[in-house]
């Protein structure tokens, strides 16, 4: 048996290339990895303005929170100057009279100041002329010089709020007659140079703390000498009617003594620099005789509506700007406050939103 030749397959070799890829190839490639690129890049910028906007939020939001609730505080105080006193009973035992120590002047429990966009004290209604302010020939309306308010500076357009209450009470520990020098249950709770009104539930009096003596049983016995000038005990006038006594028989628990609270709040450039390298402004509070303080920053104006009583009833019958409300009774006041975010969050731009509250007073 024969065969014939065998047909066998030649096996050709596989061109394989040696070079990188083709100029095609090379610019598709580098077309999606800049799409991808560009895409991630995007995706961070619009999160890192999402991140500044919300933290640009947070930060305003805590801002008014703050603001708001500082001066919640004064005004659900405001007006209370002992057990069942009235302010406006308050008996004055300085030698000034009430017009002129506005720092202490428990007998008027709020005033404000409605901004109408101008600087200068005449730039509100009423006047700030009474504040205890700087002025052209030096402080005037303030116990220390060093601690007047520079309105000025105050943010034209911005209200001023004055609320003023008696804080802090502490316990006769025993009975006070209309000249004597109180004592009080309080281990180190007055200074020499405090404001302070003593008050039962029938009556009330305003006397400037000359000496704090402490006593071996922790008391303290609180002097009261006369001086000049009229933010000093006036000589010879006392707590009281003649006969009258403080912790006596009629109302013996409710006889204590307080340190007098004025709070004035106002917005003014802080202290601070922002992103953009400009001042932010600021919730200011100069309390009492004190140095004005910076409490918020971030606040760019301070708006005060007072609840009126016109009709004598006790209740608030409309809201109105402080201006135009000179002799009706407040029953509530309804403040707001600007805050911004401080620093610029996307460009030149400050995020901004306005929070309020309302605040009903003691009648």
């Amino acid at each position: 048996m024969r065969f014939g030749p065998c047909a066998v397959g030649v096996i050709q070799p596989v061109a394989i290339r040696k070079g990188g890829f083709s100029l095609i190839e090379l610019l598709l490639a580098l077309g999606l990895a800049s799409v991808i690129g560009a895409s991630v890049a995007g995706l961070y910028s619009a999160n890192g303005r999402t991140n500044a906007v919300a933290a640009g939020q947070a930060r305003l939001q805590e801002s008014a929170r703050y603001a708001l609730d500082f001066i919640a505080r004064s005004a659900r105080a405001a007006g209370y100057v002992g057990c069942g006193a009235e302010p406006s009973a308050v008996r004055n035992t300085l030698r000034g009279a009430w017009g002129e120590m506005f720092e202490v002047n428990v007998s008027a429990p709020v005033e404000a100041f409605d901004g109408r966009g101008n600087g200068g004290v005449n730039g509100w209604a009423p006047s700030l002329t009474s504040l205890p302010r700087r002025g052209s020939g030096g402080a005037v309306n303030v116990h220390r010089g060093a601690n007047a308010i520079n309105v000025s500076a105050l943010t034209p357009g911005a209200d001023v709020l004055v609320l003023r209450y008696v804080a802090g009470g502490a316990p006769l520990a025993a009975p006070a007659g209309p000249a004597d020098a109180p004592v009080v249950a309080s281990d180190g709770a007055f200074d020499a140079g405090d404001f302070a009104v003593i008050a039962d539930c029938e009556k009330a009096a305003l006397f400037r703390v000359s000496a704090a003596q402490a006593s071996a049983t922790g008391d303290q016995r609180l002097a009261r000498v006369g001086g000049a000038g009229a933010f000093n005990n006036a000589v010879g006038v006392a707590l009281a009617e003649p006969g009258a006594i403080y912790g006596g028989p009629t109302h013996p628990a409710g006889a204590a003594v307080g340190h007098v609270v004025t709070d004035i709040y106002f917005v003014a450039p802080g202290r601070g620099v922002n992103n953009r390298g400009a001042r932010p402004g600021a919730l200011w509070r100069k309390r009492s005789t004190e140095r004005p303080a910076e409490l918020v920053e971030g606040i760019e104006t301070l708006q005060v509506l007072v609840g009126v009583d016109a009709d004598g009833d006790g209740a608030v019958d409309r809201y109105a700007n402080p201006g135009t409300a000179a002799g009706l009774p407040v029953r509530a006041i309804r403040f707001a406050v600007t805050a911004t975010s401080v620093d610029a969050v996307d460009g030149n731009a400050l995020l901004r939103r306005t929070f309020s509250r309302t605040v009903a007073l003691r009648n």
